[in-house]
């Protein structure tokens, strides 16, 4: 019948994690990190780009404090997208998360698009990249089918 004795059984169930829920926490939080560091990195590279082709940014009073909130939020968005990514069967809500997260973000950054709209656009996008490259991240083995 089975020929594994209680030592080698032992072995087995040790090697494989009884708890799926702390690697999925784990996923969690490197997918959420990972969106986070990829809006601050496209970021910081654009806004260097524009100031060595154009010069100095414009100066909006709050800009910093509201760049720092808005730090905390896409951290906020992020985890709650990737959640949604990793707990969520149904692929039309994972989507339509990833959509809402989005609209909050763009949302977020409305006050300033009659002042400077180019910078309101470039948040924008990079926002949208950063969830995109979440969804992008957490799809299923299953999910990843070729024809």
């Amino acid at each position: 019948m089975d020929s594994i004795d209680l030592k080698d059984r032992a072995r087995i169930e040790t090697t494989a994690s009884p708890y799926p829920l702390i690697w999925n926490s784990f996923r969690v939080t490197a997918i959420s990190a990972m969106q986070v560091l990829v809006f601050i990195v496209i970021y910081e590279a654009s806004v260097e780009i524009y100031i060595s082709k154009f010069g100095a940014m414009n100066k909006l009073f709050g800009f910093g404090m509201q760049m720092d909130n808005g730090t905390y939020l896409l951290s906020i968005l992020a985890g709650i997208n990737t959640l949604a990514q990793i707990f969520i069967e149904k692929l039309g809500i994972r989507l339509g998360a990833t959509v809402i997260c989005g609209a909050v973000w763009i949302s977020y950054w409305g006050n300033i698009a009659n002042e400077v709209p180019n910078r309101f656009m470039l948040l924008s996008v990079l926002g949208m990249v950063s969830f995109a490259a979440g969804v992008l991240l957490s799809f299923r083995a299953d999910e990843r089918r070729y024809g």
